[in-house]
């Protein structure tokens, strides 16, 4: 092929002879699940690519660094179990990009869950008006759900509910409008798998929220983890959570064009009080009121000033999101001193301090976990460790 030739090829024909190369197919073989082969998963992703072409016009870098990350994980981007997401960055900006972004449905998660054994039965679904459904929590805590097969009402509500290795049992209620709620702080909210299977990521979206309250395993951890950088942080860049060995200054498709190695699950972290604290010091300096934008259209007749969140109310969404509370917070920035000793109400916080856990939110859901979860007695019973995890 001439260098003329070469010169007047297209980006996305670029970028799909790489993802078609064999040094790709090198660099993901090591990652794939038993009886996926690197033709397979390439094969996926072309065929996600075909229904939609904008996949291939993303940057270079984002789409191979979602590719590994995916597989990493055991999944294919077969927008069944992943959905490969294109996203306009800096819009109307100098620097204004596409960028690939990605999402786990919610049987890509069901189907980790099952493989690295956290649960060993599951079912969610959601609920319409006209279903007989019961709901009860605490000690004698209930769920019946008997949905109609004709005539199907409006959904208003979707639930999950898992059963342990150790034979306890879990489940989780969220109605539409904290399921709204959700969707209107993710990156994704206008497009993509909420658009097209509203039913399917409501369902994903209360598993995620249970998910966060039963033992996991690492592995499925660091899944949760990677597509909350992925998909939730909207107020700073997303992250990298697949580490390179190039130097400064390349990219993925730098090194794999050269030859290069390529590692995962090497996300350096600094540890949450740390970072909390930077955090803080860094957000005494912006106003203090100033709430996060949101892409989210107000109410009719609703203005977008009285619609607007505050960082308090957003940090209460995401705590009710995560299913912890107010006063698990409060002892949380406590220990990284970011709220005076003597608070016992969440709103009288510092604003600082609500900046911080807005933009280190990755970090807090690990360390308010950690703080959860005491050390299990040695010669404690299955039953009774099932009982303290609740």
């Amino acid at each position: 092929m001439s260098t003329t030739e070469l010169s007047t090829k297209r980006p996305e024909d670029k970028l799909r002879e790489l993802i078609e190369s064999d040094k790709f197919k090198n660099q993901i073989a090591p990652l794939l699940p038993d009886g996926v082969t690197p033709a397979r998963f390439v094969r996926v992703t072309l065929t996600s690519a075909l229904k939609n072409p904008k996949i291939l016009k993303c940057s270079r870098d984002s789409l191979l660094r979602c590719l590994l990350e995916i597989c990493s994980f055991g999944l294919e981007p077969d927008g069944r179990r992943a959905h490969l997401i294109p996203r306009l960055k800096n819009k109307g900006k100098p620097n204004e990009s596409l960028e690939c972004t990605y999402i786990i449905d919610y049987k890509g998660l069901k189907e980790l869950f099952f493989r690295n054994h956290d649960i060993v039965d599951e079912h969610s679904d959601v609920v319409r008006e006209g279903d007989h459904f019961i709901c009860r929590f605490g000690s004698n805590k209930l769920l019946e759900h008997e949905p109609l097969i004709k005539n199907k009402g409006t959904i208003y509500a979707a639930y999950a509910h898992v059963t342990l290795p150790g034979g306890g049992q879990q489940f989780d209620v969220m109605n539409s409008d904290e399921i709204e709620a959700v969707r209107h702080r993710s990156l994704a909210a206008e497009d993509g798998p909420w658009v097209t299977d509203w039913p399917e990521m409501s369902k994903k979206t209360v598993f995620r929220r249970l998910a966060k309250s039963i033992p996991l395993s690492q592995k499925s951890r660091e899944v949760l983890e990677k597509e909350d950088e992925m998909i939730v942080v909207d107020t700073a860049p997303v992250r990298a959570t697949v580490a390179t060995q190039v130097s400064k200054g390349s990219d993925l498709g730098t090194a794999l064009e050269n030859g290069q190695e390529t590692t995962t699950d090497e996300t350096t972290q600094k540890p949450a009080d740390e970072t909390l604290g930077k955090t803080a010091q860094q957000s005494s300096t912006q106003p203090a009121d100033k709430p996060p934008e949101s892409t989210a259209e107000p109410v009719s007749g609703t203005s977008k000033e009285e619609t607007a969140e505050s960082p308090y109310q957003r940090v209460l969404g995401l705590l009710k999101e995560s299913a912890f509370s107010e006063g698990e917070l409060i002892v949380l920035l406590k220990e990284v001193k970011l709220c005076p000793a003597t608070l016992t109400d969440l709103s009288k916080a510092p604003n600082k301090a609500f900046d911080a856990v807005l933009a280190e939110w990755d970090n807090v859901i690990l360390r308010l976990g950690r703080n959860r979860q005491p050390p299990a007695p040695a010669t404690s019973e299955p039953e009774e460790r099932d009982r303290s995890e609740v």
